[in-house]
């Protein structure tokens, strides 16, 4: 049966990484499915092997989606098998023409597989392996269980994204939680305290009180360390943990307890929860009649806030002369938002129009006219991060001509989403048709143009962190910021491709960033963008677009030539000149990279590049720079050259600090060539090599010392006493061991973070003060130990629980985590407990396991097929090893729990892809402590091809 639709609601997403127009549509579930929750609650039992929210998903995209081409059933399939190998450990599967070779854990099966046509038969087709995997995974065995779903359900849903993801990137069925917090930020508002927080090591810090706010009323400042809320302690606490205690019903209270710089002793502060807006509209007088409004989401009173602000700033300042609307950064929100932000302001024609595959003509929305419209001059800023709503709004005021855009081009989001909520408290969002701004026209992967484009352009002298100040520019840091058209799957572009900005001109900026707050004044002589556009609303004759941009032009001409001094000027301090003029008709370049003394870059080090370029050509260069792209150690380093004659020479440094844990690797690295106009007039891709260093590995027990009396009471302080062991071939950078509280008010946390180690300076030598150069060190083979304290509060019959981790948040294998992203192998985790009585003895030693790689490509090959092989071994048991190339599950070996296999061989014959493959080996043992380790190999693509002529 299908589900009852409800009349829609139609609004867009307010998360950039999911920003899109959606069609909202209440529904209940297929009669005998409850929500998780509920059947877990009443004892229901949720079955993977019927896969009806799998069902129901393939109904939406088999009625619904917006480019039937695309849906792939064959792909879906063999997408779905990938996402659950990717969430098990103990699964993987092999498809062998009409065969899929099934492994879980030690058991395996064969399955046949009939050609898939239509997108019932993929459902069909996964029944069978959803059956196996229901049969043959306990609940323990899916890692990292999410606690609003039963373990299986995780399944499904991962089945689901990943069919979806072969559709678009914002296609998606989003779990319980995610769909909550969603709705908490369409509606715009929840029940808070109204504080920006952020955790510092390990601690909850009150970054400010929002202005006329429960936490400003109460006193609260900046600052402000909260330890304690509503009596549990907020000791390395995550973000949303803290989030969820802090959020509640309006009206009621929420005890913090305080701890401030100078109060002396902590202290506790009552807080009586109210609305709190999540993105509120900010508007603000910029003096001589002008006005300026910020919108930060568009959720579901965002037309209603606006008016009432701008007649408050009417009131306060008189008729307006003209105003700018902020839409910078704004991810989107409700589409009836949308419409009714633009309809303040025009007084008849379209705004946007959508086109389903089965809509025979567009759907149009247009200016109702029923209201006094604002006549003043009007400017839009908008930039990379406007998407959706803030497109659609920008859109149509820059296509009636009503406003001038003034930024850079936006998102390019131009698809439209259908918004279902489906079983167990899920939401599946689904695209099912395009909009267009006035004029038909699509922005998809496109993005609405400014008219007057502002380049923000840094140059001089900077200083980061510990190294000494060096000269550097960024010119071209925007256009790397990621928008529709760099994302995976994404649909077609629109038509607007070719739109150039009427005036585009670079402006200086300051290396420092100052971050205004959400209710601090905008400041024209801080933000070019904002001076930008109220230099347009000075001479602006009228409120129409084209009138507004023939008045700015000796304005922008002006600023222009002003900023174009400015930057020259702060080349030339720095020994380049930035002479202008037009680029060559035939550039010819010869470019040479040099690393270091020793031609290598160092892991753990920081080591100074320099590129050396020559003008070959017959004619000179002008505002020449050198754009380092795809490679993540040079992404975004700009050398700039200036002016080059022919035939000479010049070369620029920038200094490459390398992670850690970074591998050994040679990869190329892209160099982008830019000529006067900013456009690319020469790339070639230079080698380089990086040598990795050898990493720690941390072994550690623990026990809870006895206290004087020998017994644990209520009101001691526990000291739980942990002991860590370097086992591995590498010194600690950054090691930490860190409890989190997981017994509520009965205990608290008093000493809850330690640094394993012994201080030592850059060059390994002991050191004195701790600081940036000198760091804990625990060197291979080095034993630490230290003591956290834990205050007994309440008697708890179940005793007391601690999650103990620890890790390197430096030296950890960078390749497997960051790039692979195994990011549960980055640090170890157990529960600890101790009870009220006599105090514990010592833990048995806990050792995650250890891969040894002994058979592995080079840095470099011409191969397409590589074995890599080795062993794996540990102290108790091995659970299972896993073999990734990228994101492809080559090899897997399992054992049954309590096997205690103690040494486990692998091999794997991979297939690797023309450029930089990862291969990650990963363990895990009978305990649930893990290791990863990779090697990195370059497939040289131009010699693979020279072998197949």
């Amino acid at each position: 049966m299908h589900p009852v639709m409800r009349p829609a609601l139609v609004f867009l997403l307010s998360s950039l990484a999911s920003v899109g127009l959606l069609w909202w549509t209440d529904q209940e579930g297929p009669p005998g499915h409850a929500p998780l929750e509920a059947a877990a609650a009443s004892g229901g039992e949720y079955r993977l092997d019927e896969l009806a929210l799998l069902r129901e998903t393939m109904r939406y995209v088999r009625d619904g989606y917006v480019e039937p081409a695309r849906i792939d059933p064959e792909r879906m399939f063999v997408a779905a098998l990938e996402a659950v190998e990717r969430l098990v450990p103990e699964v993987m599967f092999r498809r062998d023409g009409d065969q899929v070779i099934a492994r879980v854990g030690t058991w395996r099966s064969t399955l046949l597989v009939d050609p898939l046509r239509r997108t019932d038969e993929v459902v069909e087709q996964l029944a069978p392996i959803a059956a196996l995997l229901r049969q043959h995974l306990d609940a323990e065995d899916i890692p990292d269980p999410d606690a609003h779903l039963q373990p299986h359900a995780m399944i499904e849903l991962a089945m689901a994204n990943g069919i979806l993801e072969t559709l678009d990137p914002h296609s998606v069925l989003m779990p319980p939680e995610a769909s909550r917090e969603m709705d908490v930020e369409n509606r715009g508002e929840f029940g808070g305290l109204g504080i920006n927080i952020v955790m510092e090591d390990g601690q909850l810090v009150l970054e400010y009180p929002m202005p006329d706010t429960p936490a400003a009323r109460a006193g609260l400042r900046d600052g402000d360390r909260i330890r304690r809320i509503d009596g549990v302690p907020t000791i390395n606490m995550t973000m949303d943990e803290a989030i969820e205690l802090l959020r509640g019903p309006v009206g009621a209270p929420v005890l913090l307890e305080i701890v401030r710089d100078g109060a002396g002793a902590p202290f506790d502060v009552t807080v009586y929860r109210a609305n709190i807006q999540l993105a509120p509209v900010e508007a603000f007088p910029l003096g001589g009649g002008y006005g300026y409004a910020r919108i930060r989401a568009f959720h579901s009173t965002v037309a209603a806030d606006l008016r009432a602000e701008l007649q408050a700033l009417v009131r306060e300042e008189g008729a307006l002369k003209g105003l700018v609307l902020d839409l910078r950064d704004n991810p989107g929100g409700y589409l009836s938002q949308a419409i009714a932000v633009a309809n303040l302001f025009l007084t008849d024609g379209e705004i946007v129009s959508t086109r389903g595959p089965r809509d025979p003509s567009p759907r149009v929305e247009r200016a109702d006219g029923e209201e006094p419209k604002a006549r003043y001059p009007l400017a839009v800023l908008a930039n990379a991060g406007s998407a959706s709503a803030s497109e659609i709004v920008a859109g149509a005021l820059r296509n009636n001509e009503r406003a001038v855009i003034v930024g850079e081009r936006t998102f390019g989001k131009g698809s439209v989403q259908n918004l279902h909520d489906v079983m167990f408290d899920s939401k599946l969002k689904i695209t099912v048709a395009q909009y267009f701004t006035p004029g038909e026209r699509s922005i998809q992967s496109v993005g609405i143009p400014a008219d007057i484009e502002i380049i923000p352009t840094w140059v001089g002298t900077r200083a980061d962190g510990a190294v000494d100040p060096w000269f550097s520019a960024a010119l071209f840091s925007r256009d790397r910021l990621r928008r529709e058209a760099d994302l995976d799957e994404h649909l077609d572009g629109g038509q607007d491709a070719d739109l150039e900005p009427a005036w585009s001109m670079r402006v200086l900026r300051p290396w420092e960033r100052s971050e205004r707050r959400a209710y601090e004044p905008p400041d024209p002589r801080t933000d070019p963008e904002l001076r930008a556009a109220l230099g347009v609303l000075q001479v602006a004759p009228n409120a129409r677009r084209p009138e507004m941009l023939e008045a700015a032009a000796k304005m922008v001409r002006h600023e222009r030539v002003a900023e174009d001094e400015r930057i020259a000027a702060a080349f030339q301090a720095g020994g380049i000149d930035w002479t202008d003029g037009p680029d060559p008709v035939r550039p010819e370049v010869a470019l040479e990279l040099r690393v270091g003394p020793s031609g290598v870059l160092e892991a753990g080090a920081r080591t100074m590049v320099e590129l050396q370029v020559t003008n070959r050509g017959v004619e000179p260069l002008h505002r020449l720079v050198a754009v380092a792209e795809d490679h993540d150690l040079f992404e975004g380093a700009e050398f700039p050259f200036g002016f080059l004659a022919p035939g000479e020479t010049r070369s620029f440094r920038v200094p490459v600090r390398v992670e850690e844990g970074y591998p050994s690797e040679r990869a190329a690295v892209n160099i982008s060539l830019r000529g006067s106009e900013g456009h690319e007039i020469a790339r070639q891709p230079l080698m380089v090599e990086t040598v990795g260093r050898a990493l720690p590995q941390l072994a550690w027990s623990w026990k809870v010392d006895e206290p004087v009396d020998g017994r644990i009471d209520v009101g001691d302080v526990v000291k739980l006493q942990v002991e860590v062991e370097n086992v591995g071939k590498g010194a600690t950078r950054a090691a930490s061991v860190r409890i989190k509280n997981g017994s509520g008010k009965a205990a608290d946390i008093l000493l809850g973070t330690l640094e394993p180690g012994s201080l030592r300076d850059e060059a390994g030598q002991p050191c004195a003060v701790e600081g940036l150069r000198c760091q804990p060190v625990l060197q291979p083979g080095e034993r630490w130990s230290g003591a956290f304290e834990v205050r007994v509060l309440e008697p708890l019959a179940a005793g007391y629980r601690l999650t103990l981790s620890l890790g390197d948040g430096a030296a950890f294998d960078y390749a497997s985590v960051v790039r692979g992203g195994f990011v549960g192998y980055y640090r170890q985790e157990e529960v600890v407990s101790f009870a009220l009585g006599p105090a514990s003895a010592w833990s048995a030693r806990r050792t995650p396991p250890r891969v040894d790689i002994t058979l592995a490509p080079g840095l470099e090959t011409t191969s397409e097929l590589v074995t890599v092989s080795g062993r794996v071994s540990d102290d108790v048991g091995i659970a299972d090893v896993l073999v990734y190339v990228g994101d492809d599950k080559v090899f897997f070996q399992g054992s049954d729990a309590g096997s205690g296999i103690r040494s486990v061989p692998f091999s794997a014959d991979v297939y690797i892809e023309p450029g930089r493959n990862t291969i990650s080996v990963l363990a895990r043992d009978e305990q649930g402590f893990s290791w990863a380790t990779s090697r990195v190999v370059w497939r040289s693509e131009a010699e693979l091809q020279a072998a197949f002529k």
